[in-house]
């Protein structure tokens, strides 16, 4: 739980409308004051005046507080108050400002305060601050902002992550005062739930170097720069000491008993914020046990068995049923097949020209490549040649099977991606950058991703569509990467600079990496139930394992000379490692707690109440009888817990932090629905209600639809049944006196004529184009949706769940959610505001 949510509980408990008011400001130069709280329930804050203009610092836990100290601040100003700035997002130094109309002042804050603010602030004020609007600050600063408040410049700038991401430190050198927030705490223990311990030191030492005369804490008297270093001093002690009882063993749940304060022993300690010197130690020991595993710490992965299967091995493949192995052998010129319940060589096959790929077919057969022969081959279990491809040169690891059955093959020498199917026919040919190494594809065998070794970039090709859709810049030498569960992302190995790269599946951007994950990373491989992630260090000789939820790296495995291509066996429970250096292969033993298979929890109580709102998209701007205020209105007074937005999972997040960190949205997709442009982010901060993604769709599914509606209807070979089709459309319209597309009025949409109108509509279109169609197709489409509303519903059991989505598509969710016996099916019609 985090300092501000402790903090927060705290006033719960001890009665935060309540609280004292005998704060006061105390002039600290010319031109600046310091609003030193009384109690330790709201935070000091700073005022800083030039000539035209003046900036507030932290203006408290509440409105109330925050206009006691502006108050104070007019009662010796002259100039407005025009610029306010937040040091963090806790309660007690940002909800003053949050639950209060910013009018003419710049409300000034890092994103991740921002962010921390649109995702906590509703539920927070909802106990703290009665009838609270949250509003986010307007400006926001990542790294450093000057100010000119007339003669009298201040700078604004991050430290760096120290007592939260997103703190800011507010600086006048010509007053040599330095408003700290949090990072300094006078005389006391900090909280420290969240944040860097090493990165606040280092902070710290940074705030010292300015040279500042006088220096404003979080809480407690201004200080000095004595009083700085003796914080700081603390800091480190606290971290040496956990350091060294986590080095002899002693358990991270027990340091605290055995911290010494030695000369800290006056410090101020309060258990109820968890601002305690064992606190403070059980902190620091949960965030160095979050540190990446360095190498040799094993974490329970051990190997088991190191096995000769020839010289150079590479790519391993497992028969379907897990019973042999086959591993391409380049430097031996063969394949070697292994007994994988004993782990012994039972054969090898002849295969000349450096094979490095291999797969096992559904019938036995093997696929293998030639990269010296630029050639594939199709081989009997026995060794027989049945087909053969000239691929070009270089062809490299097979990945596949795909879904449709097919094959990709990154073509080293010749700068190209070839899809084949099992008979070795080419279905596609894609170019790629200089030197693609092996790709990797969806789970749906929609995108595939190709990492180009020379060019530091990936290429991203559209396999449904047929075209190369993007080029991304990673950095230094990519050379193999995964696809990681959900589709959202693709993990890559970025070699040159020792890290993994995250791309998001929807935008191509590079979001995130893990770096340090060990020296020269190669490639990326997932466990059976996609909870771990193995990455193989061809110059550290190690693999390590991240877990693929939290992405810290938990183990380093150390291995045989350069570790060049892994596989995990289909129980899940081994992890083969191909070492070309050493001539090996080594199979780790994968932790039985790791093995588990990762099922959507149901969550216990009470069934969910569920409603399903029809919505126009864009004629919500202009109907005046479904206009975004009655949807406004709708949804607070069914006051949601969660709404199931029509937005898909691998945008969500970049969607979500473009609004919540920066205020903007530049999603195309997002910006044609106003009820999210306009109304539901909004309301997500307001309400503090979640917002789970909920559609399947997705770029390639609508551009390969549009593509098949087009061919549907214009090529000659559809022409019966799309004369069929318009005939009984037709008829179906003519029934009707409205247009569907001119209704508007929501106790209509919400009807079941409606519905029923809907049904007879589109399941023409359903019966005659949904297989032709493919992914995109009615069914097919509704059932990716509801795929993701049922995960939703499950794992929200007992709270309000508002489905919304195009009107459309409400009769098909709600045949299905009828079948359900563990929902409460809420007819939306009861709420609809007037």
């Amino acid at each position: 739980m985090t300092s501000a949510f402790l903090l927060f509980f705290g006033l719960v408990q001890t009665g935060a409308a309540q609280i004292p008011s005998s704060s006061g400001l105390v002039q600290l130069s010319s031109r600046t004051w310091a609003w030193i709280a009384s109690d330790e329930n709201s935070s000091n804050g700073v005022l800083f005046r030039g000539d035209t203009a003046a900036l507030l610092v932290d203006p408290g836990l509440t409105p109330e507080r925050m206009e006691e100290f502006s108050a104070a601040a007019r009662s010796v100003l002259d100039v407005p108050i025009r610029y306010i700035v937040l040091t963090h997002w806790h309660p007690d130094h940002a909800m003053g400002m949050t639950c209060t109309d910013h009018g003419d002042r710049e409300v000034i804050a890092h994103p991740a305060t921002r962010l921390a603010l649109a995702e906590r602030a509703a539920v927070i004020a909802r106990q703290l601050v009665r009838g609270c609007r949250v509003t986010l600050p307007e400006h926001v600063v990542s790294s450093s902002l000057t100010v000119d408040l007339g003669s009298h410049v201040i700078r604004i700038f991050h430290p760096g992550p120290a007592h939260t991401k997103g703190d800011l430190v507010v600086w006048s050198a010509a007053e040599g005062t330095l408003a700290a927030g949090d990072l300094f705490m006078n005389g006391s223990s900090p909280s420290m739930g969240e944040g860097s311990t090493t990165g606040w030191i280092t902070a710290l030492d940074s705030l010292l170097a300015l040279g500042p005369k006088r220096i404003v804490p979080g809480h407690f008297a201004a200080g000095d720069p004595t009083d700085v270093r003796l914080f700081r001093d603390y800091l480190a002690s606290e971290l040496h000491q956990v350091k060294a009882l986590l080095a002899r063993g002693v358990s991270p749940e027990s340091v605290g008993a055995r911290i010494v304060p030695g000369r800290f022993a006056s410090f101020r300690q309060f258990p109820r914020f968890d601002a305690t010197f064992a606190a403070n130690a059980a902190a620091i020991a949960r965030e160095l046990t979050r540190l990446p595993a360095e190498r040799g710490r094993n974490a329970g992965f051990a190997v088991s068995h190191i096995l000769d299967v020839g010289k150079n091995p590479h790519q391993i493949a497992f028969r379907r049923d897990g019973s042999r192995a086959v591993v391409a052998a380049a430097g031996s010129d063969r394949l070697t097949v292994v007994d994988t319940r004993n782990h012994s060589v039972t054969g090898t096959i002849p295969f000349d020209s450096v094979p490095l790929g291999v797969a096992w077919l559904g019938d036995g057969s093997i696929l293998a490549t030639r990269f010296g022969a630029n050639r594939a081959a199709r081989l009997t279990e026995s060794g027989s040649l049945t087909h053969t491809l000239r691929t070009g040169a270089g062809p490299s690891l097979l990945t596949g099977p795909l879904p449709n059955g097919t094959f990709l093959i990154s073509v080293e020498r010749a700068g190209r991606l070839l899809v084949i199917d099992a008979d070795l026919d080419i279905v596609a040919d894609y170019p790629a950058g200089d030197r693609p190494f092996p790709p990797a594809a969806t789970s749906d065998g929609r995108l595939a991703f190709v990492p180009n070794y020379n060019d530091g970039t990936v290429t991203v090709v559209d396999l449904w569509n047929r075209r190369i859709i993007d080029t991304v810049v990673v950095g230094t030498h990519p050379s193999g990467g995964v696809v990681m569960p959900g589709d959202i992302e693709y993990a890559v190995a970025v070699r040159g600079d020792d890290r993994i790269s995250f791309i998001n599946t929807a935008s191509h951007r590079v979001t995130h990496s893990i770096d340090n994950i060990g020296d020269s990373p190669f490639s990326v491989v997932l466990s059976t139930n996609g909870r771990l992630g193995f990455v193989n260090n061809t110059a550290s000789h190690d693999v390590a394992v991240f877990d693929t939820r939290s992405e810290r790296v938990i183990a380093r495995i150390p291995v045989g000379e350069q570790p060049i291509v892994m596989g995990v066996h289909p129980s899940g429970g081994e992890l083969w490692v191909s070492s070309e250096g050493s001539h090996e292969l080594s199979v780790v033993t994968i932790p039985r707690e790791w093995q588990a298979v990762d099922t959507t929890p149901r969550a216990a109580g009470r069934p969910a109440r569920v409603a399903v709102m029809g919505m126009i998209h864009g004629r919500h701007r202009t109907s005046r009888a479904w206009g975004l205020n009655r949807v406004r209105e709708t949804i607070r007074r069914f006051n949601p817990d969660a709404v199931c937005a029509e937005i898909p999972p691998d945008r969500w997040d970049r969607i979500w932090r473009d609004y919540a960190e920066r205020g903007v949205i530049e999603d195309p997709r997002v910006l044609r629905f106003p009820e999210y442009v306009d109304l539901l982010l909004e309301l997500k901060v307001e309400m503090g209600f979640e917002i789970i993604p909920c559609a399947g769709w997705t770029r390639e599914m609508s551009d390969l639809r549009q593509r098949r509606i087009r061919e549907f209807r214009t090529e000659p070979r559809w022409a019966k049944e799309r004369t069929a089709y318009d005939s009984l459309l037709q008829a179906v319209q003519a029934r009707y006196e409205i247009p569907l597309d001119s209704i508007d009025d929501p106790l209509v949409i919400h009807s079941s004529a409606y519905d029923e109108r809907m049904r007879e509509e589109l399941s023409l279109y359903d019966r005659y184009m949904n297989d032709m169609i493919g992914p995109g197709g009615w069914t097919n489409i509704n059932e990716a949706h509801m795929r993701l509303i049922d995960r939703a519903i499950s794992t929200h059991r007992g709270k309000r769940i508002l489905i919304t989505f195009g009107a459309g598509h409400k009769y098909w969710f709600l045949d299905r959610l009828r079948k359900r016996d563990d929902i409460d099916l809420v007819d939306l019609r009861a709420l609809i505001a007037e």
